[in-house]
């Protein structure tokens, strides 16, 4: 069986892949915070913002500002071309890429030194064999390479660069200047400035990051249970929204349900009305059809009579047709002047009332508060009461200080309900349905009815009784 990518490869591979592009680096630079992206990405991605204007970086959203104004002065992000090195070196181990020597040119590579570190060929493997200089080199063969993985391939410190004006290695670090300089460097052009050799610096560097580093890591715990959090408050969320969906909608449907019950009622009685009367209508247009058909042929055969009977005929036949004709006339006269009504009006039809309880539903303004539905505006007349729920009602009066009354028509019971000031003139009832039926709220003033112009709360409520049993002051309602 054939084994699957090496992870670390994987790694690698996606490591030294801009996440702008989507390709291999290209001079990587290293943003404030941290991410980097090709020299070319961070300039396309900054030419979208106005000069001096910081710009987003596409990973953490950070805002970054170039130093002025030029891409060149972010560091360099080295690693990403140690990588790259790597990436290719492994490429070229497994056949993806061509290897040639490193060492002399236009030579096929067959193997690679790590001191060297590269690739040469079979000419360059011979001094290393026997040359006392390269005895502690290790050479390993391109089969070698496969087999041993990217550990082959990788060293502790890459060979230091050179620098440009002196051609001397780099290995002294300017912390004034903060880069890598070369020996003649430090001497003539860096000689007031703080300056270590690099192999020295960098322990100390290391201890600092890492000591830098701890309290990031010990933040970790608390930001993922954090975010565990914020993840379960949003499913709670999202599960809260669709079991509300589904409610809303398993209501609304049965109230279509109701709605559409009622309409082919209503539509089945209609047309049972309709059909009814086209079948009187139908009847009489028959007996009218026939009446027409029998004067027309009367008609027709006294004409061809006329035509062509004899006088004797004629004369013979008269008495006979004429009283036909006389008595068709009066038959049919009256059935042409005025035909029997069967049906006293045609324009009958349905006028479909929406009670006021719908109306006044849909009307209402209804908002959510802290979990809890809030009904405002006018108020129903009828309302559907899941439970036995607290009920609130609010009344305005010019003067006086209401006497309210709940009224309860199925058992014809009344309680006396207190009436609490809220603010001028506003007063608030509060009062729970304890049965089945329509409620009226009675309200008075001094001792005097009073007749507000918005219709008054009143309560239909169903739990309280078991399916099927209907009270007498339900009987009363329906």
């Amino acid at each position: 069986m054939a084994e699957g990518p090496d992870p670390v490869v994987a790694d690698l591979e996606q490591e030294v892949t801009c996440g702008i592009c989507h390709d291999r680096y290209q001079e990587p630079k290293l943003l404030p915070c941290c991410h980097y992206y090709c020299k070319q990405c961070i300039i396309t991605l900054s030419s979208r913002y106005r000069p001096n204007q910081p710009f987003p970086c596409p990973d953490c959203r950070e805002p970054t500002l170039l130093p002025d104004n030029n891409p060149d002065r972010l560091p360099t992000a080295f690693f990403i071309n140690r990588m790259k090195a790597l990436h290719s070196r492994i490429e070229k181990a497994h056949g993806k890429l061509e290897a040639t020597c490193e060492m002399c040119p236009g030579g096929k590579a067959t193997a690679f030194c790590r001191q060297c570190v590269q690739f040469i060929c079979e000419k360059c493997v011979e001094p290393h064999q026997r040359m006392k200089m390269f005895s502690t080199h290790i050479v390993s063969t391109l089969d070698e390479l496969k087999q041993g993985g990217v550990k082959e391939l990788t060293f502790e410190n890459p060979p230091p660069s050179k620098c440009e004006d002196h051609e001397e290695p780099k290995k002294i670090f300017c912390f004034d200047c903060y880069k890598l300089i070369c020996r003649d460097c430090a001497v003539f052009d860096h000689r007031d400035h703080k300056s270590e050799f690099v192999k020295k610096a960098a322990p100390t560097t290391r201890k600092k990051l890492a000591e830098h580093l701890s309290p990031l890591k010990n933040l970790l715990p608390d930001l993922s249970t954090a975010v565990n959090q914020v993840k379960g408050t949003k499913q709670k969320i999202q599960a809260q929204k669709e079991l509300t969906e589904r409610q809303v909608n398993a209501k609304f449907q049965e109230l279509h349900d109701i709605l559409n019950q009622c309409k082919v009622r209503v539509l089945r009685e209609y047309s049972a009305l309709v059909d009814s009367n086209m079948e009187k209508v139908t009847i009489q247009e028959k007996g009218l059809d026939l009446s027409l058909g029998t004067a027309q042929s009367l008609i027709d055969f006294v004409e061809r009579t006329l035509e062509n009977a004899s006088d004797e005929e004629l004369i013979t036949m008269q008495e006979q047709v004429v009283s036909r004709i006389d008595a068709e006339v009066v038959k049919r006269g009256k059935e042409a002047a005025n035909p029997d009504p069967v049906v006293e009006k045609v324009d009958f039809g349905v006028e479909v009332f929406v009670c006021e309880d719908l109306k006044k539903l849909c009307e209402n303004n209804v908002f959510v508060h802290e979990g809890k539905p809030i009904v405002k505006g006018d108020g129903i007349k009828t309302a559907e009461v899941d439970n036995c729920s607290k009920l609130t009602f609010y009344c305005g009066l010019k003067r006086g200080r209401p006497q309210v009354v709940l009224k309860t028509l199925s058992d014809d019971t009344s309680q006396q309900l207190q009436a609490v000031p809220v603010r001028g003139g506003v007063y608030s009832v509060e009062y729970t349905p304890r049965v089945r039926g329509r409620h009226h709220l009675l309200i008075s003033v001094d001792d005097q009815p009073a007749h507000p112009r918005k219709p008054l709360l009143c309560v239909h409520q169903n739990t309280p009784h078991q399916a099927g049993q209907t009270s007498e002051g339900d009987k009363r309602n329906q």
